[in-house]
C-alpha cells in the first residue's frame, strides 16, 4: 500500500519496481509471478536488483525503506501497533490525556463556557 501512496514519491515508480521484481523473478526463476516465489527465492530477487546498477539500487533501496517505514511507524494502522518494537498500539497501555489537562487550555471566556 506504502508504494503507491501519493504522499509519497515512490508512487511514481512503484509500477515499474513492480514489473521489475516479476521480470527478475522470472530471468531468475522461470516464474514471472514475484509474490507467489517462497520467501528466500523473493529475497534473492531483491538481492538481484540491490547487485544492479546504481540507478536500480536506488530503486530498491528506497523500496527497503519505505517498506520499514512502514511497518515499524504503524503508519496505515495505528490501532494494531507493532509487537516488534513494543509499540502496543494507540490507545492501548497508558494514559489517553495529559493528568492535568486544564493547564495547557486557554482560560474560558465566561465562568459557564456559554456566551448567553
Amino acid at each position: 500500500r506504502a508504494y503507491f501512496d501519493r504522499d509519497y514519491p515512490f508512487a511514481r515508480y512503484a509500477a515499474f519496481f513492480a514489473s521489475d521484481l516479476c521480470d527478475r523473478a522470472c530471468e531468475r526463476f522461470g516464474h514471472g509471478r514475484f509474490w507467489e516465489l517462497e520467501i528466500g527465492q523473493r529475497t534473492q530477487v531483491v538481492r538481484d536488483g540491490l547487485a544492479a546498477d546504481e540507478t536500480t539500487r536506488k530503486l530498491y533501496g528506497g523500496a527497503i525503506f519505505l517498506a520499514q517505514v512502514s511497518f515499524y511507524a504503524g503508519i496505515y494502522d495505528d490501532d494494531s501497533g507493532c509487537p516488534l518494537i513494543d509499540f502496543p498500539g494507540r490507545y492501548r497501555g497508558g494514559a489517553v490525556s495529559y493528568d492535568d489537562a486544564p493547564r495547557f487550555l486557554p482560560d474560558a471566556l465566561t465562568h459557564t463556557g456559554n456566551y448567553a
